[in-house]
């Protein structure tokens, strides 16, 4: 009679316990966020562009203009985001990890601008100037790449260049000649650094909502705490999420100038102009609600050994009934 019923209630408590077992399980979604801003942002940069004078000083010269009007900086992020938890969970905590996977990405600019350059003379008897060079441009750097949270895109550079060269008779006595390489360009990077959003789950009998906020960093990977105290089917989804990204960019024209005239020559050495230098924010749409997994909720664990104690409370009484 003991053996049997000490195999009783092993069965039973290993039945209870496969019961309750818990197998991990993923579930993702894709996902794409997508947004474009004015180019031109930050303390005190115009939005519409930007209008810069610059002169190199000095007897003998360059001096120039470049505008650009306002542009935009547009950029696409796709990836999944996943969540990792048990098919079965005992009422009370649990945790649900989500991690978010980069996919293909892009980010681009578009602008256009404009720069003219004035080769002069302010020496003596000669104070002299002239047209030297001048160039249009539409600039579109682009770079595709892998997202990943706290990563830089890597940089992506368009360019525009001319080579001009002026001259001028003066005074009957010589010629004041001039050349100029100017090479028009910009630089771009983004890196997306954050992801914000709500896990929610959802009782299939009641209605009841659970909701937790999370935001994954650089290590692409978050534990959202869950407290479910009833019992049943809950259905989760993914609402709110946000991703935010700071947009890098650089304008620039780099100058290769020489300037003869009567006397002689004077090379001035490359020099780069920075036209402008801004980081911003480029942050994308929220998206819409996104179902992800479901999770069956069992009852306390603590009923498990209560239900294997009573059992075993049987087998010592059977003993004692066999003893008297």
């Amino acid at each position: 009679m003991n053996k049997n019923l000490s195999r009783i209630v092993l069965a039973a408590i290993v039945a209870v316990s496969t019961t309750a077992a818990q197998a991990v399980q993923v579930a993702s979604f894709n996902t794409t966020f997508s947004g474009s801003e004015t180019l031109w942002q930050g303390s005190g940069i115009p939005t519409t562009g930007f209008d810069k004078s610059f002169n190199t000083g000095g007897a003998v010269g360059i001096k120039g203009r470049a505008v650009a009007n306002t542009g935009t900086a547009a950029a696409t992020v796709g990836g999944s985001i996943s969540a990792t938890y048990d098919e079965i969970i005992n009422t009370g905590s649990t945790a649900i990890k989500l991690n978010f996977n980069g996919g293909s990405s892009k980010v681009s600019s578009d602008f256009g601008a404009s720069a003219s350059l004035d080769a002069f003379v302010d020496a003596g008897i000669l104070d002299v100037e002239f047209g030297l060079a001048g160039v249009g441009a539409f600039l579109e750097p682009e770079r595709n790449f892998t997202a990943n949270l706290g990563s830089s895109s890597g940089n992506a550079s368009d360019q525009e260049e001319v080579t001009s060269v002026g001259s001028l008779d003066v005074f009957g006595v010589g010629r004041l000649g001039a050349s100029v390489d100017l090479d028009f360009r910009q630089t771009i990077s983004l890196k997306p650094t954050t992801i914000d959003g709500i896990l929610a789950g959802v009782h299939r009998g009641s209605g009841t909502l659970v909701t937790r906020g999370f935001s994954m960093g650089s290590t692409d990977m978050t534990t959202v705490n869950l407290s479910l105290f009833e019992p049943g089917m809950w259905d989760f989804s993914i609402l709110d999420v946000d991703l935010f990204s700071t947009f890098y960019n650089t304008a620039s024209l780099v100058l290769e100038p020489t300037i003869n005239y009567i006397i002689g020559d004077w090379s001035i050495a490359s020099f780069n102009v920075p036209l402008i230098t801004n980081s911003f924010a480029l942050d994308f749409n929220t998206l819409e609600r996104r179902n992800l997994f479901s999770i069956l909720v069992t009852p306390v664990p603590a009923a498990i050994w209560l239900f294997g104690t009573a059992l075993i409370g049987l087998v010592g009484f059977a003993r004692r009934r066999k003893v008297a």
